[in-house]
């Protein structure tokens, strides 16, 4: 095959392949992550918001953290915390872990409801639930 032939046969590929990628996703995004929360899954709620409310919140945060380049620094979403901690996810990366993290946990560890019981008797995970 001729040199520019093979080069626009590799771009073509190369096209195709990111358009199935972008069609079928390549793991969590903000709303997946927000809607396992805020959802049937998790269902977690916050008195004074109603769902939809907590879910928008959690999606335009999550956006927002997404469009500003950063480091990870310090935070761990994958280490159990207690929710009297104010976190904040401000960069990118800090936003790629916390999605992660709500893949990845159950809604009970998201929670710290380790009985199952509707009572949070343990620290969460994936801090902050927005």
């Amino acid at each position: 095959m001729p040199p520019l032939m093979h080069r626009n046969a590799a771009l073509t590929a190369l096209g195709f392949a990111t358009a199935a990628l972008t069609a079928t996703g390549c793991g969590p995004t903000c709303y997946t992550a927000c809607g396992k929360l805020y959802r049937e899954e998790c269902n977690i709620s916050a008195p004074g918001q109603t769902q939809s409310e907590l879910l928008s919140d959690c999606v335009d945060t999550c956006q927002a953290a997404l469009n500003n380049p950063g480091e990870v620094g310090d935070y761990d979403p994958f280490e159990p915390t207690s929710s009297t901690n104010a976190i904040t996810i401000d960069t990118d990366r800090q936003a790629a872990l916390w999605m992660d993290c709500v893949d990845q946990s159950s809604c009970e560890n998201i929670k710290g409801d380790q009985n199952n019981d509707g009572v949070t008797d343990s620290k969460k995970m994936c801090l902050p639930h927005f």
